[in-house]
């Protein structure tokens, strides 16, 4: 998506005379689909080995014990499949990087991204060997869990660039989507990340039960205690916000003839986050059980993933009934010029 001018993926001069086989941009989109997904798969397996407290059954990097494939009791098997799918997620990117570069127009248009995401993934494997390396340091498992978030986003907003493209649309016969119900969702997806963020400093730091009671702590709303304390209950109040946005957006909306693809994010995000606060509550009152803190940790980048596609499609559907109209226009313009 294009902000001030800069875009993820070079857009300019787009139309269907592009030197882009249509069916390549079609699998392009299916590829950076199933890798988002995949990469949403690795983190939740990330907070298995956080859960698990197996971030260190493999105390070597990259090999575990000297061996591609050690003996494998739980902890130790945990670590190893982790590595393991975030070793194949690696490469799927660097074979859709690989596709980008086999096409010359292709590769012009998507030099930013590939960049991007180039740089984030090295930034990515050095962060997981470092977080072995330096025996599960709070500031670089918490780095490693942002990265890989971020990651995550630029194969989304990735994708919608090239959804943009080849998507067919019928943008024209749905009511053009309000600009503050844009904004909400900017500012939604926003909190979310922030939300992500803050839980994944609590987690590095061992911090989840900091707080053992619930709502308050200690017995106050907001006791001084230390920094820790400040970023669990920043975590807690920060939760019903997003809450309390996610159910404002859904009412603002409910009324509105918005595409299928927008409205569907939208109307799942209370329930999913609704589910991640009772998951969250369920942490603190039973002391994190092993299920619950991985659910949190999965329905939290569901919600993530919901709000930022919700972004990405509002986004795609203005560009696709953009096009479609400077079509008409221009369609328009040729036929009334004189002969």
């Amino acid at each position: 998506m294009a902000w001030g001018g800069w875009s993820l993926i070079n857009e300019s001069d787009r139309n269907y005379s592009l030197s882009i086989p249509y069916t390549k941009l079609q699998k392009l989109a299916r590829m950076l689909m199933w890798a988002a997904r995949f990469a949403l798969l690795v983190m939740v397996l990330g907070g298995a080995v956080r859960a698990t407290q197996s971030g260190l059954a493999c105390p070597d990097w990259p090999l575990c014990f000297s061996q591609p494939v050690p003996f494998l009791d739980m902890q130790i098997f945990m670590e190893w499949f982790h590595r393991l799918a975030a070793g194949l997620f690696g490469f799927s990117i660097l074979y859709i990087v690989g596709f980008c570069l086999s096409n010359s127009e292709l590769r012009r248009r998507t030099a930013t991204f590939m960049t991007l995401t180039v740089l984030l993934l090295a930034w990515q494997v050095m962060l997981g060997a470092l977080t072995v390396l330096e025996l599960l340091d709070a500031k670089i498992v918490s780095g490693h869990l942002i990265n890989a978030v971020l990651l995550f986003s630029i194969l989304r907003i990735g994708r919608a660039h090239v959804e943009a493209l080849v998507r067919s649309s019928s943008a024209l016969d749905a009511q053009v989507i309000p600009n503050d119900v844009k904004w909400i969702a900017k500012g939604l997806t926003v909190l979310v990340f922030g939300q992500i963020c803050l839980g994944g400093v609590i987690s590095s730091n061992n911090a989840g039960l900091i707080c053992p009671e619930f709502p308050k702590c200690f017995g106050m709303w907001w006791p001084s205690l230390n920094w820790l304390v400040d970023v669990q209950m920043l975590h807690r109040f920060n939760a019903f916000a997003v809450l309390a946005v996610a159910v404002g957006l859904s009412i603002r909306t409910r009324y509105l003839a918005l595409p299928y693809c927008v409205s569907k994010q939208i109307k799942q995000l209370p329930y999913l986050i609704m589910i991640q606060v009772v998951l969250g509550i369920w942490n603190v009152v039973f002391a994190l059980p092993v299920w619950a803190s991985i659910a949190h940790l999965a329905v939290g980048l569901l919600v993530y993933r919901a709000s930022l596609s919700a972004v990405c499609e509002a986004w795609v559907v203005e560009q696709r009934k953009a096009q479609t109209e400077s079509c008409i226009i221009s369609t328009a313009t040729l036929s009334v010029q004189p002969q």
